[in-house]
């Protein structure tokens, strides 16, 4: 238990696993990006330039909710939560996971966040693909939709956050703070509501997944059992190769 709760780890203190995390989600967006210029500055017809990049590269990354597609590039269903075509879908995607992610190293230990974020992306990935190809409102879509970004990873870490400290205080200045708890409540309300009003529906389902699994990993986590072992031991074994 002693290794769990470690002392807050600093932006440039060895270890600090949120730090690398976002470090990974920038460096990808930036390769990207330099790669989609690149084409577009090596092309005439900018139109022709996007349609290969996202066609020949992009989508190859990102998780299509056709299975047969998925079949052909299974491994999306890991580095989908590493994309983002948006420079804003990137920025909100840091400033939640930097908040939470702050909070939940600071409590619990910087070996949670990593495999929280994956775990958490993994599940709110199959939420979709399920969804998307069972319920109506969502199948005459499903052939062409895809789902990219860290926003079911960033949720289980909100989730899980909130579920450990829910009376953790922002702003604590002003009439003695606001709870997490209600900052993330109203967040979660906000994704059902979009779900409803059929704004990136699928996105947002993924977003139920990812809080979903970080309701239960921290369930389990206070009474005793560490989700995140195995793919530390991972890690390890990797690292010492």
């Amino acid at each position: 238990m002693e290794e769990r709760y470690a002392k807050k780890a600093g932006i440039g203190q060895r270890g600090n696993t949120l730090v690398l995390l976002l470090a990974i989600l920038v460096i990808v967006f930036c390769v990207f990006t330099f790669i989609q210029l690149s084409m577009r500055l090596t092309s005439t017809d900018g139109a022709v330039s996007n349609n290969s990049y996202y066609k020949g590269i992009f989508d190859w990354f990102r998780l299509p909710s056709n299975f047969e597609t998925l079949l052909s590039r299974p491994w999306t269903l890991l580095t989908y939560m590493f994309m983002h075509d948006g420079v804003f879908h990137l920025i909100g995607n840091i400033i939640w996971l930097w908040i939470f992610g702050f909070i939940l190293q600071d409590l619990a230990g910087n070996k949670t966040i990593i495999p929280l974020f994956v775990y958490g992306g993994l599940s709110g990935g199959v939420l979709f693909l399920i969804s998307m190809n069972i319920f109506p409102g969502l199948k005459t879509a499903s052939s062409l939709a895809t789902l990219e970004g860290a926003s079911a990873g960033v949720m289980a870490i909100a989730i899980a956050t909130t579920i450990l400290a829910p009376n953790y205080r922002f702003f604590p200045m002003i009439n003695g703070g606001i709870p997490l708890w209600i900052i993330t409540v109203i967040f979660v309300i906000v994704d059902f509501a979009m779900v409803a009003k059929d704004i990136n529906s699928g996105g947002h389902i993924s977003h139920i997944g990812g809080a979903a699994f970080g309701w239960l990993f921290m369930w389990q986590f206070k009474k005793g059992t560490d989700w995140s072992n195995g793919m530390n031991q991972l890690f390890k074994w990797f690292n010492n190769l």
